[in-house]
């Protein structure tokens, strides 16, 4: 075999083991599993009345906010979630009912700034129930890499 098949041969050869290990990286960071984990619902802080504040595992904190204040299922929702010490890849926001199940309500929030607190928000909407009063649980859903965090909140509405 002469020289420049040789040289030909080992730089396909090169090549064939740089395709192969770049694949295998690719293919690591795709299967690999990351760490869902929900935390308890935020005690003592009515979503449909006030700001809510919640601590994160490991630290940080976010304080999560819905308006207008005693939503209406009939009106949307502006959502605004402020994180001090972490900063997330991706925030969502997904309702549920609490007793009773209302479709899937899933909705990303855009991040908004680059200041000292990382600021995400949008806009949803809830499904309207035929009872007057409905009781729900917002999961703030905070993807932080290897770890996504889903904070439950809860708040009611009610609709004439």
């Amino acid at each position: 075999m002469g020289r420049s098949k040789q040289l030909r041969h080992w730089r396909w050869g090169a090549l064939l083991l740089l395709l192969i290990a770049a694949g295998i990286g690719v293919w690591e960071n795709t299967t690999k599993e990351r760490t869902v984990q929900r935390l308890p619902v935020v005690d003592g802080c009515p979503l449909h009345l006030q700001v809510c504040e919640a601590n994160l595992p490991g630290g940080g904190t976010v304080r999560f906010e819905m308006t207008p204040k005693e939503p209406n299922p009939v009106e949307p929702l502006q959502l605004k979630a402020t994180f001090q010490g972490v900063t997330p890849q991706r925030v969502e926001v997904s309702f549920e009912g609490k007793d009773m199940y209302m479709g899937y309500l899933v909705y990303p929030l855009s991040r908004q700034t680059e200041a000292e607190e990382i600021l995400f928000s949008g806009r949803g909407s809830l499904s309207i129930c035929v009872r007057s009063l409905m009781e729900w649980i917002a999961y703030l859903r905070v993807d932080l890499g290897d770890t996504i965090y889903e904070i439950p909140f809860a708040f009611e509405t009610f609709h004439q």
